[in-house]
């Protein structure tokens, strides 16, 4: 499926051409360095987690000159396969926590990708998804909005909003409000990271969501493709022109 609005450009590589050319040791090098980096997931999911996000975007029109801005990019695991898989220069990773970042890059990506492939990174700590210029086909916030506090997301949307190519597509995780998980009206991040406290994620309602996108003329609606245990994608995109009568 292409985002809402957006045209594909030239024949679309199939994933299962995607998944064989970039199948390898990934995993085995994960579960080696897991011991002393975090990997911002289950290791025993690595591979599998990195891969499903890039076969969701090329589900969504990723081309690979597509430019993609991954928030919260971490040590890298969707960042892996979409380094591989876009342009040169198409990849741009924000992470706050070098540690993360620098861990990732040295244990995670093979020697003498960065120089092929030519990824940027900022450790930027207030979601500017404009920070490198440019206006991103895609921006991908893997389980942030899972630990964002409301401020923060709405920074995001901010941003997004201002930044983003006009079919641009926001493709968010979060975790819907529960019995267990209450609506978090806090102001602080929560979990792993430089600026987090104790772990754990934290939830959202998703009425708050669509009302967040609608102030800034964004439609927010959860997938209905793609699994991501507890946590839901949500596609988030600019709302079409009203046509006139």
């Amino acid at each position: 499926m292409l985002a809402p609005g957006r045209a594909g450009h030239g024949p679309r590589p199939t994933t299962a051409s995607v998944v064989r050319t970039l199948d390898g040791p990934l995993q085995r090098r994960a579960e080696a360095v897991s011991g002393h980096l975090f990997l911002g997931g289950p290791v025993e999911h690595f591979e599998q987690d990195g891969r499903s996000q890039l076969i969701a975007l090329l589900r969504r029109g990723l081309r690979p000159d597509s430019m993609v801005v991954d928030v919260g990019c971490g040590t890298l695991r969707a960042g892996y396969w979409l380094i591989h898989f876009l342009d040169p220069g198409g990849y741009h990773g924000i992470e706050p926590s070098q540690e993360f970042l620098s861990g990732g890059r040295k244990e995670i990506l093979e020697p003498g990708l960065e120089e092929a492939k030519s990824p940027r990174f900022s450790d930027d700590r207030s979601f500017n998804v404009g920070v490198f210029g440019g206006r991103p086909d895609f921006v991908l916030a893997r389980s942030v909005w899972s630990h964002a506090a409301k401020p923060q997301i709405e920074q995001l949307l901010d941003s997004f909003a201002e930044h983003a190519a006009t079919d641009g597509l926001l493709f968010a995780s979060y975790v819907p409000v529960s019995e267990r998980r209450p609506d978090y009206l806090g102001a602080s991040w929560v979990g792993q990271g430089p600026d987090g406290g104790p772990g754990g994620m934290i939830a959202h309602d998703l009425d708050w969501l669509k009302q967040a996108g609608a102030k800034r003329d964004l439609e927010v609606r959860e997938s209905t493709e793609d699994q991501f245990g507890a946590q839901v994608w949500l596609e988030v995109f600019r709302r079409a022109p009203a046509r006139s009568v």
